[in-house]
Order: structure tokens, then sequence, then C-alpha cells
């Protein structure tokens, strides 16, 4: 690879050079003459940009052996090097199948083409990083590249205390090839009684611009320093809400918030309720201490109800810890990788916290990732019922892969497979008790994102889960105002009162009924 090498030593760059490189259609060559053109470029340039190219080889590299996602690396990396000779406006020579050692020592090669053309190495390291960002979100669309000051952002913000606004978020994808992380951020979840929630900020509320700047070319990094700041300052969202015409401004102002990623109570007849909302660090020892605690306060607990609506995961540990604290005996999970065969099994160690007393799961469509690890779990080792909805259907695994320039590679590395052996991918939890005829939103689930990774199986055996549907009795004229612990911000909860009369009590709100596998609506993977 001697190409970019000869351009820069040359005296005569002519048309030959050029011809070389067809895909290049982003550079006018300009009568390049040696003599005419600064090539120094100092050495803390190139020791900087050294580290950026190391980074770009150990992406590369882990890529091609930890994604499931299986990309193709050479027209990744490819598209990188057209992405950075368009942005700079330098000449770049790349050619048809180039090899991945190729694409790596032309990219090293980068600050002298800049300098070639005049142009600033700061600026080229900054296209060049935003080139590696792009490169990983075409990977599929959980995988992502993190400079060392987004990820340590991040790590603040699993903290327990943080100034900030209080919100969970996702950046929607779309379907533009250049730049897939190309949308709107989605607010997956608001911390309650934090300044997004005491604002009117909503989960499933959609953001599009932060003090009046479009959100849609906003990667990861630039969303947070815009969401981010100092205590007591303020920032503006504009929002599209569904069911609201026109988008509508909300302005937020920053506190210091507390992280509560769970809550719990005791219901009518002895039920036990707990809520999760994500699955961050520390919430098992949390779950574990609210049982004790109901135990302490009432030691004839009838049974508890686990509610994940609108959890979309977190740390999987977690979820181990959560499903291990439930289970005397059993297998939790298993993982698949890349290069195929199950591993990473993980067995329940002796132990339920909760005595042997029944458990109900609620899930939704916005219930992943984790909580589709924690409901399978306990649903396939018979510990369970769940009651709702089919899930997200997110069962893939990102690990996090240090970098040399400090920063992160979060990746999809594994599938993991609950103990029946069904992926979860695509088909997501199938409830044992489905409830129908509760207002929801249209769901939009893993299969349906620009970018899912494929799945392993269609998940036939759970299609014939689903042993009961529970509907709300009709023709009754609720007094709502005495549902009370059934109310969720002023609507009947029908999944929780359904929940409740999975765990034998009577609920004059709902009816359950049993069914056959012809009479319930399934949605296979794919």
């Amino acid at each position: 690879m001697d190409l970019l090498k000869s351009a820069l030593v040359s005296t005569a760059l002519g048309s030959a050079l050029m011809t070389a490189a067809p895909l290049n259609a982003y550079y006018t060559y300009r009568d390049l003459q040696t003599d005419t053109i600064n090539m120094s470029v100092n050495n803390q340039d190139l020791q900087d940009f050294k580290t950026i190219s190391k980074t770009f080889e150990e992406i590369i590299e882990t890529v091609e052996n930890r994604s499931i996602a299986q990309p193709d690396m050479a027209q990744l990396g490819t598209e990188a090097l057209q992405y950075i000779a368009r942005e700079m406006d330098i000449f770049v020579p790349i050619t048809e199948n180039m090899s991945l050692e190729d694409i790596n020592e032309t990219f090293s090669l980068l600050p002298q083409a800049a300098a070639m053309s005049g142009k600033s190495q700061a600026e080229l390291r900054r296209v060049s990083i935003s080139a590696m960002d792009l490169m990983v979100n075409k990977i599929d669309r959980h995988s992502d590249y993190m400079s060392k000051e987004d990820y340590d952002a991040l790590r603040e913000n699993r903290a327990s205390k943080y100034v900030g606004v209080g919100i969970t978020y996702r950046k929607q994808r779309s379907d533009n090839t250049e730049n897939p992380d190309s949308g709107f951020i989605e607010i997956l979840s608001t911390i309650e009684d934090g300044p997004a929630h005491s604002a009117g900020l909503n989960p499933r509320d959609v953001i599009t611009h932060i003090d009046g700047k479009s959100v849609i070319k906003m990667q990861s990094g630039g969303i947070s320093q815009a969401i981010d700041g100092e205590k007591g300052t303020e920032v503006v969202f504009t929002i599209l809400r569904e069911g609201v015409v026109s988008p509508f401004n909300v302005a937020v102002t920053r506190d210091e918030i507390r992280r509560h990623w769970m809550s719990s109570s005791i219901l009518e007849s002895n039920v036990g309720y707990i809520k999760i909302d994500s699955f961050r660090e520390g919430v098992a020892d949390d779950v574990k201490s609210a049982v004790r605690k109901m135990y302490d306060q009432n030691p004839n607990m009838a049974g508890f109800v686990i509610d994940l609506r609108g959890n979309g995961g977190g740390l999987v540990s977690e979820a181990v810890e959560i499903v291990d604290a439930f289970l005397d005996e059993g297998e939790i999970a298993l993982r698949q990788g890349r290069s195929g065969g199950t591993f990473g099994r993980v067995m329940a160690e002796r132990g339920d916290i909760a005595r042997g007393a029944p458990l109900v799961i609620i899930t939704d469509g916005y219930s992943a990732s984790a909580s589709e690890l924690t409901a399978s779990a306990l649903q396939d080792n018979g510990r369970a019922n769940v009651v709702g909805v089919q899930s997200f259907g997110k069962g893939v695994i990102q690990r996090y892969f240090r970098l040399p320039d400090g920063g992160r590679l979060k990746l999809t590395s594994d599938y993991y497979i609950s103990p029946s052996g069904d992926a979860i991918q695509w088909t997501g939890v199938i409830p044992d008790i489905q409830v129908e005829g509760a207002e929801r939103p249209t769901y939009s689930r893993e299969r349906q994102r620009a970018g899912s990774v494929q799945p392993l199986s269609t998940g036939i055996v759970d299609a014939f889960r689903t042993n009961a549907i529970c509907t709300p009795v009709e023709n009754v004229t609720y007094d709502f105002n005495a549902a009370g612990q059934f109310m969720d911000e002023g609507k009947m909860d029908f999944d929780l009162a359904c929940a409740y009369e999975a765990l034998g009590n009577d609920s004059p709100y709902t009816r359950t009924v049993p069914v056959t596998p012809s009479d319930i609506s399934f949605q296979p993977a794919g």
C-alpha cells in the first residue's frame, strides 16, 4: 500500500493517481506541486493522530471478531475514508475492493494528506472521530463509539446522584444510509419528581430541538453536552407528543437528582408491588431490601407483582441478581456469540427471598433487554406468570471495549437465550395472560427498527405460551375513585388489576378467561 505515500512525495501527481481512486468523488485535484505544499506535520499532531489511527484499527478488528451483526467492515471502512475526504475536501486515494490492511494504512496517513491541502490537523482529528462514530453506528442500531468524554458522562449519568434534567432517552434511527443515527430523541422515562417530570415531560415524548438547535444530526456526545449543565440553569426542549398537533416548547431547570430506580408498596390482600424503572447499579439490592421490609411489615405476604412496564433494560448483572433472588434453583440465562454455540450459562443459587410466594410480572411493548431476561427466566422456571402484552424483543447484549484513545466501543456481541432455549431477539416475551381491551400506545418494537440485528430463531415455542386473556369488565360503570391502588395517573390500570387477579384475587374491573393457541394474537420474529 504505497499509493498515498507516493502521492505525498511525487512532483507529478496527475491523472494516473486520480485514476487509481475512482470512488473518491469529493475532491477536485488542483495542480498540486510538492514545492508549493507545506508537507510539514509537527510531531505532536502526528502523535495525536497516531492514537486515533490505532483506535480506528482496533474498532475494525474488534468488530470483525466479536460483532454478531457481522457487517462488511471493508465497506464501512471505505465509507469512513470517503466521509473524511468529503468533509475535509482533501484527496484520499480510495480504490475499489480495498483490504482492511489498505484501509488502515490509508487512514494512518491522513495527516500528510491534510497537510498537502493546507488543512487543519485539529479539524482532521474532529472529522476522523466523527467518521469512526458514523462507521460504528452503521453496524447495528445499538452499537456506538464513545469518546472518553462521552463515556465519562455516561458513568456520571449512571451515578445515584447527579445534576441534570432526569430523563433516559434513545436516539431514534433513520433510514439514511449515510448517517443512520440522524433522527429525533425519544424520551424513555423520566425520574419521578425530577426536573423533566415536574416540567411535564412524559415517556414517549419526542425531542426535536434543544435550545432551538435541531437534534437530527446530533451524536451522543453532542446530545449530552446540550442537555447537561450547571444546577439552576435552564434548557428548552421542543417536543412532539402523540395526540398534540403542533410541536411545543418545555423549559426545564437543571437540578440535583437522586435516582430511585424502583419503588414498592403493599396492595390490597397482602400483595407486594415492586416497580422497577431501570436495571441500574444497586437496583437488585433495593429490590431485595424492599421484599424484606414488606415481610417485616406483614409476615403473611400473599404474593408479589413485579412491574417492568416501560423498563428499557440496563445492567444484565442486576437482572441476573434479581432473578436469582426469587429462585431456589434453575437456569437463569445463557449467551450465544458470533462463533455460535452457547456459553455463559448462569445458574441460580439456593435462597428464594419471597419464600415461595407466587409472582406475577407485568410487561408491555417497552419492556426490553434486561427486563425481558428477567421475565423470561422467571417464566421459564415456572416461578412467575407474565401478564400484559408481548415485550419489545431486544435479545442482544452490548459490551464495552476499551479503546486506545480512552473511549469505548459499545458493541452488540452476544444474543441471550431464555432457559427454555428461546431467543428473545425480535420475538420478545410472550405473556401467559394477555391483557386486551386496555388503551395502549402504538408500539414500535425492535424488529421494526432500522439497523436491528437479525434474530437467531422465530421463537415458535413461545407462540403457544399464552393460556388466558384478561379484559376489562364490559358494561360496567366504574367508580374509578374507588379503584384506589388500581389507578395510574388518573386512569384505570387494567394491567395491574389483571396481575392482581392472576394471584388468585377477585378483581371487579377485569375478567380472565382461558384460551387456546388459535385464540391469541402473536407477532413472530421477522
